[in-house]
């Protein structure tokens, strides 16, 4: 089992309802998913709740960055404890990394790969077309019985919060919790 601590920024109104209801994670819809018509494209490590590891500074940035105009928010603390077995690490499990690559490769999966391809982008800001190759990922290994389940990702990510510079230069560890089990306390960070 592994333990880790993130934080989430979200609206004032939002934190309190999360506090009451926990969080949702979003469910990814296949049918509209190939279809490219989704409502919500995928995160930049696919669908669920974010998180930053152990910075409520980057969080609270990050939200700055987003949503300027909304200046009230609170940054949850969110404890998680997960299998390992069960999540995919893109920080420092070369294994994962190496099977997610020979997954890109295979042949097998161009033509899902490709269709992705058209459908989902990869911007500055969202990597959505990263997000959708999980998902596919994800969706492939566990029809293979490579898995039974990912509750989580986490990969080191670039989060823009410079003034008028891109940099892809990772600044922090990005999670993606895809079940809401692994979450064993919420909070609101207060310091």
């Amino acid at each position: 089992m592994a333990e880790a601590t993130l934080y989430h920024a979200t609206s004032h109104a939002n934190a309190g309802k999360i506090l009451r209801e926990g969080f949702r994670i979003p469910q990814n819809d296949w049918g509209h998913f190939y279809a490219g018509s989704h409502f919500k494209q995928p995160g930049s490590l696919g669908y669920g709740t974010y998180g930053f590891l152990e910075d409520k500074q980057l969080a609270g940035e990050f939200w700055a960055s987003m949503y300027k105009s909304l200046s009230r928010y609170d940054i949850m603390r969110v404890e998680i404890e997960y299998r390992i077995g069960n999540s995919l690490n893109f920080v420092d499990n070369l294994e994962d990394m190496k099977y997610f690559r020979e997954f890109l490769k295979d042949p097998f999966f161009h033509s899902g790969i490709n269709n992705l391809h058209t459908r989902f982008k990869n911007t500055f800001r969202q990597h959505a077309l990263d997000g959708a190759l999980i998902e596919y990922y994800i969706k492939n290994a566990i029809q293979r019985g490579w898995f039974h389940q990912i509750d989580c990702v986490c990969c080191a990510t670039s989060t823009n919060v410079y003034d008028r510079m891109n940099i892809f230069l990772p600044n922090g560890i990005e999670y993606c919790i895809r079940n809401k089990d692994i979450i064993t306390r919420i909070s609101i960070r207060s310091d």
